[in-house]
């Protein structure tokens, strides 16, 4: 196969990803063509299969097959030739800190009694808290502070194939719309406002910011809703998980996405 035969070949997934039962056409990343599957943290062990399809003509034929799971692939993982140490060694500590993100998320939902042991960052999440001034709520018109926002304001993480976060806002209700943007540490502003709609779950109405990076979870999110400013990040549910949470296991959750944040930060800027 190849980039001008391309259109020809796509590939289906089955198993527990996001894509499964989809025809997924190939896609240039990093100069080779490439298909993506998504798949839920919790589920990193469960073995995937993609089925390689060749348009003949007529229809479409199975060309090959392969099966595996995310932690079969982290297993195998090898950095590649030609890298410094620097970024070797940030490479085989990310894949590390991904394969503990994968069981401690698993546990988080299964086995919460049984959460595996990692490093405790409660010090370095709070100082973040600090530095990036991550979770704020002002009146936007009088610009006027407002920090009483424990209860009544709440944040959640979600770890499905793509981590995102939800704000619930007192007051809020299903289909209300708002503006969101993205502000970096620095305060300047990475894109104009979108609009939002808010959704709903058993626990209430939210707002939910999607496809969340682990390089960008120190990046400041910006929701106006009724007359009020809201900024945030998915650090926030970090530090409020270690300063307010009475379970063992948001504690060990918090102290894991901030490692894979600060190791996938690490390995990407390594020379």
């Amino acid at each position: 196969m190849t980039e001008a035969n391309s259109e020809y070949y796509h590939v289906v997934f089955s198993g527990k990803c996001e894509e499964a039962g989809q025809d997924i056409k190939f896609a240039q990343k990093n100069g080779k063509l490439c298909v993506t599957a998504n798949v839920a943290a919790p589920r990193m062990d469960e073995e995937i299969t993609a089925e390689l399809q060749r348009f003949n003509g007529e229809s479409w034929e199975t060309v090959d097959k392969c099966t595996c799971s995310v932690n079969d692939y982290l297993e195998n993982a090898e950095p590649e030739e030609g890298w410094s140490d620097e970024k070797k060694e940030a490479f085989d500590k990310l894949v590390d800190t991904v394969r503990l993100y994968g069981k401690a998320s698993y546990a988080y939902f299964n086995t919460p009694d049984n959460m595996p042991a990692v490093t405790d960052h409660y010090v370095d999440i709070l100082q973040g808290e600090k530095d990036y001034d991550a979770y704020c709520k002002y009146n936007t018109a009088t610009a006027e502070d407002n920090f009483d926002t424990e209860e009544t304001d709440l944040l959640s993480l979600t770890l499905n194939s793509r981590l995102s976060m939800r704000l619930y806002l007192d007051g809020l209700a299903e289909g209300d719309e708002a503006q969101l943007r993205d502000i970096n540490k620095n305060g300047y502003l990475l894109g104009s406002y979108t609009p939002i709609t808010a959704k709903t779950s058993r626990f209430g109405p939210y707002y939910e910011i999607t496809g969340i990076s682990p390089l960008r979870m120190n990046t400041i999110r910006e929701i106006c809703f009724n007359g009020f400013t809201y900024q945030f990040t998915p650090l926030t549910w970090c530090c409020r998980m270690k300063e307010y949470s009475e379970e063992y296991r948001d504690y060990v959750m918090a102290d894991i996405l901030y490692e894979y944040y600060i190791d996938a930060e690490a390995f990407s800027e390594a020379n």
